[in-house]
Formats: structure tokens, sequence, C-alpha cells
């Protein structure tokens, strides 16, 4: 049987994320941990599949866990205004379009 996988973590379906993800023991020691973290890597390094990954655990649970494309916040005009909007303005406006996508 073949299976359909998408190229991009970004683009599959949540089922398909989680029935394919590999735990790696140590990262998951790290990851699970209390403290905060910033997971960082090249382009097709497994970030995007293990941050869904790591959501299906946690509502599997019965946690509230949300997972957001931050390139979906704002847009290139919110960072780069061409109007030099203050960065009050410019940061109200990007927590305004998270909280909107959260909601």
């Amino acid at each position: 049987m073949l299976v359909k996988l998408a190229r991009r973590a970004d683009t599959a379906r949540d089922g398909v994320l989680r029935d394919a993800f590999v735990p790696i023991p140590s990262l998951m020691a790290h990851l699970e941990s209390p403290q905060h973290h910033v997971l960082y890597g090249r382009r097709g390094t497994g970030k995007t599949h293990v941050l869904r990954y790591l959501r299906d655990l946690q509502a599997a649970e019965g946690n509230l866990a949300i997972y957001l494309d931050l390139r979906r916040i704002g847009s290139p005009e919110d960072i780069f205004s061409r109007d030099q909007r203050g960065f009050v303005d410019q940061t109200t406006g990007l927590l305004v379009d998270l909280v909107e996508h959260v909601q």
C-alpha cells in the first residue's frame, strides 16, 4: 500500500503527521521538560512536524494546545511599514492579528 505524503509538514493532515512521527528519546526529553525552548533549524528539518506532534500529544492528555503558523500573522507591511508607524503601533497590530487567529 502506498501512502501519499505531503512534501511539507505545514500542509499535511494532522493524523498523517502524528502517525508518521518517530520520537527521538533525547529530543523528546528536552521538549517535554518544563523549561522554555527555542526550536530552530534549516527548512525541512522537522520543526513543524515535531511542534504539531507535541500539540497532538497535549490535546490527547486533555490540555489546551494551539499550533499557529506565524507566517500567516500580520503582513510584510506590518513589519516594514512605509508610513513609518511607530514600534508600538506595529506590535499592537501584530498582537491583534495573533489574538484573532487564536480566537
